[in-house]
């Protein structure tokens, strides 16, 4: 089979592919955005069969170190119909790139199907200690499909939930949506980020990176900035946020943030339910409430927001396993041992 391979300018946009479904965020024109403003290098392309989109992957270039940069494709590719013909191509379209970038290897990080020969064919599956990095996206995450008719949603909650979510009208917990002005709110919710950050014990994004998305949420269809809402002396007092941005047939749950003084109100559902509604009326098909910890693929910081998100009626979707096509094979087993040493040794220390 020959494809034909286009790479798209910094100018172009990609439309979420209408081949498969609930297509992930890593792979969208926002998520190339906030790499760049990072200071990072983005490279897309598109594979055609003829005149019909057949593939589509986003690869982002991450310096390790000084000296060490890696070619990763998050959530991706997109593929319409996994082949052996298309994933040669795709191998060979990574392995140039990386070549071009000076990259020591290639990463497709938790691609969204099952494919329908193993990888391992041709490229090495990587073992859990090496691909944790704050860059590398969830193998699993919670998917919620909107029901037609809102009454359905309460049929598909948990008792747990249910109940959370009555603790929080009884605990005076109002929410409201916001569509525009978000960066007003950007200075609260970072602030409200770090506390979650600290007591949740996981990695923060950087101020600018946030800030970066609050200032474009504006050009995000349907994007919405849910705020949740304590009274207290007479006045409303923000207790917990949530950005949530559609890319296709799915609006996504981005980032959110908590006080640890109002973990007993039950806000964090607050503002999911207020999200899912609100979706509803929009029409979308799907809510993706984000990473999730399972037994197939166990992550610690996710464990208390699993039951969490899934009591809302959303189930596990699973990505493929992370692959690498190393280009330096020796200085690759160096990184590997690298990364081993650290999850083994140094980080039970």
């Amino acid at each position: 089979m020959v494809y034909r391979v286009v790479e798209l300018l910094h100018s172009e946009p990609h439309h979420p592919p209408d081949y498969i479904e609930h297509p992930p965020l890593a792979q969208s024109d926002y998520y190339a955005d906030w790499q760049r403003s990072l200071g990072r290098r983005v490279r897309r392309f598109s594979i055609f069969e003829g005149v019909i989109e057949v593939a589509y992957v986003q690869f982002i270039v991450y310096d390790l170190s000084k000296h060490i940069k890696i070619l990763n494709a998050p959530h991706g590719p997109i593929i319409k119909l996994p082949t052996e013909d298309l994933m040669h191509e795709l191998y060979s379209i990574g392995t140039r790139v990386a070549e071009e970038e000076k990259c020591l290897f290639v990463r497709f990080d938790a691609v969204p199907f099952e494919p329908l020969f193993p990888y391992s064919h041709f490229i090495p599956e990587v073992p859990p200690y090496a691909r944790e990095g704050s860059f590398m996206q969830p193998r699993s995450e919670a998917l919620l499909t909107v029901p037609t008719h809102i009454e359905d949603l309460q049929k598909m909650k948990d008792k747990d939930t249910r109940y959370a979510l009555r603790t929080a009208e009884k605990k005076g917990v109002t929410t409201k949506i916001i569509t525009e002005n978000y960066t007003k709110y950007f200075k609260l919710f970072f602030e409200m980020m770090k506390e979650t950050a600290t007591r949740n014990n996981f990695s923060l994004h950087t101020e600018a990176y946030t800030r970066y998305i609050f200032e474009h949420l504006h050009e995000y269809k349907d994007a919405i900035l849910v705020i949740a809402e304590q009274t207290k002396e007479d006045a409303l007092t923000p207790i917990a946020m949530g950005v949530f941005i559609p890319y296709g047939d799915t609006a996504h749950y981005c980032i959110g943030a908590s006080r640890s003084v109002a973990r007993d109100t039950s806000c964090g559902y607050a503002v999911i339910e207020s999200a899912i509604t609100y979706y509803h009326k929009k029409k979308y098909l799907y809510v993706n409430l984000g990473g999730i910890s399972t037994q197939e693929y166990t992550v610690s910081s996710l464990i208390p927001l699993t039951r969490f998100k899934l009591g809302f009626g959303a189930v596990p979707i699973y990505y493929s396993p992370t692959y690498d096509i190393p280009l330096q094979k020796n200085l690759y087993r160096l990184y590997l041992l690298r990364k081993y040493i650290y999850a083994k040794i140094i980080k039970r220390e």
